[in-house]
């Protein structure tokens, strides 16, 4: 059953991870979202969306599912409305007659698959923590992001094929259209893994109450308030992202086929990387991990400025991408293992609802890199994502002792 577990978890990871690189919402969705218009507020907004989304309902449902024995089927059923919700996207993308009113349609069904990510995220995380144990979910987390970068390192090329050769919009519905096809299969996998019962089943209480015991533990808990502090710099860093790419492709008038350079880089850095960041988590490095990530963001940020200003190769614009995927893949691998590692058994709900629902303020930041872009400048807000992924290096050696 363990081994069945962690293949299903594995596939699971691979083909949500291959999806993503159709609607990545640092290169594909921001030059669709372009447009149909050219607010960088409305970019944002679409950062915004994808952050929150995940985690905004995960307290709510980390409290609901404090006294259920499985918890699996809060999983599935938010899942496959998040199923429905791309697959929308793709079907009314193939036949856009309404720009506005197709605009307003795409962000209200782009939030359902996102905040159906969320309501899903705390069964995912909590059936995760029971059935993979801590010295195989370096591994874990490592296959899937390794296998699926390779998977996605294809897909960035069938992007740059279907964007250059079809026309819009029926390239950018035929890219939604495959990554509805791999979300349904991964959906379908990890509804097949086998939950164990629940060990520590809490008795009912109030919200006043969770919320409360969530306040102490962030209160009195060291490794979890340093945790926390990365993970919302990491969030303010997050309204750079969509908008390296809209720099870069405006700055030297590329078309929409290298996008899918930009996905092969980034996808490159998140396999290469993906080699480094599982096997320091599996050795409890994770605040390593972190730290490492943290410069490869900072990079990210310094290499966009000094690339436009200076670049006398197309190919040196690949290198923020580059630096991007080592970032993210070490960010999320760290982050999460870390939280695992930090949260008792008997509160594992509690820590991982309270974590990620307190997050949200920090997440609603990148429609105010729209703002930062107009009154500043693009070189503003990359000065200011830097800034911040220094701190968040330094705190991780909080985080460390």
């Amino acid at each position: 059953m363990k081994n069945k577990n962690f293949i299903l978890g594995i596939v699971n990871g691979i083909l949500f991870f291959f999806s993503a690189t159709f609607i990545s919402s640092s290169t594909i969705l921001p030059v669709f979202i372009s447009k149909f218009t050219s607010s960088s507020f409305v970019l944002g907004l679409v950062a915004a969306i994808e952050a929150t989304g995940w985690q905004l309902p995960q307290a709510f449902v980390a409290k609901y599912l404090e006294d259920k024995k499985y918890k699996k089927f809060m999983y599935i059923i938010p899942s496959y409305i998040r199923f429905g919700a791309i697959f929308l996207i793709a079907i009314l993308t193939f036949r856009v007659i309404n720009i506005s009113h197709y605009l307003v349609i795409f962000l209200l069904l782009y939030s359902i698959y996102l905040l159906g990510g969320g309501v899903a995220g705390i069964s995912f995380m909590d059936i995760v923590s029971k059935v993979i144990p801590p010295r195989k979910r370096g591994s874990f987390w490592g296959y899937r992001m390794g296998i699926g970068g390779i998977l996605a390192l294809m897909g960035g090329y069938a992007a740059k094929v279907i964007l250059g050769e079809v026309a819009f919009p029926k390239n950018y519905a035929l890219l939604f259209l495959i990554a509805s096809i791999s979300v349904f299969i991964a959906i379908s996998c990890f509804s097949a893994v086998d939950e164990p019962p629940e060990m520590h089943i809490k008795k009912k209480r109030s919200y006043k109450s969770f919320f409360k015991n969530g306040i102490d533990v962030f209160s009195k808990d060291k490794n979890f308030k340093t945790l926390f502090i990365i993970r919302a710099l990491y969030a303010l860093f997050f309204m750079s992202i969509p908008f390296y790419i809209i720099y870069i492709k405006s700055s030297f008038s590329l078309p929409d086929s290298y996008v899918g350079y930009f996905i092969i880089a980034q996808m490159t850095g998140y396999v290469l990387s993906n080699l480094v960041w599982s096997r320091l988590s599996n050795r409890s490095l994770n605040a390593l991990v972190i730290r490492l990530s943290s410069i490869c963001l900072f990079l990210t940020a310094i290499s966009t400025i000094l690339g436009v200003k200076f670049v006398v190769n197309y190919l040196f614009l690949l290198v923020p991408f580059l630096f991007l995927g080592m970032g993210i893949t070490g960010m999320n691998t760290g982050y999460l293992n870390s939280l695992l590692a930090i949260a008792p058994e008997e509160n594992r709900q509690l820590y991982l609802g309270i974590f990620n629902t307190m997050l949200v303020p920090f997440l609603i930041s990148p429609p105010l890199a729209g703002y930062v872009i107009k009154y500043i400048s693009y070189t503003g807000l990359f000065i200011f994502a830097s800034v911040v992924a220094i701190s968040m290096t330094v705190f991780s050696f909080v985080l460390n002792k």
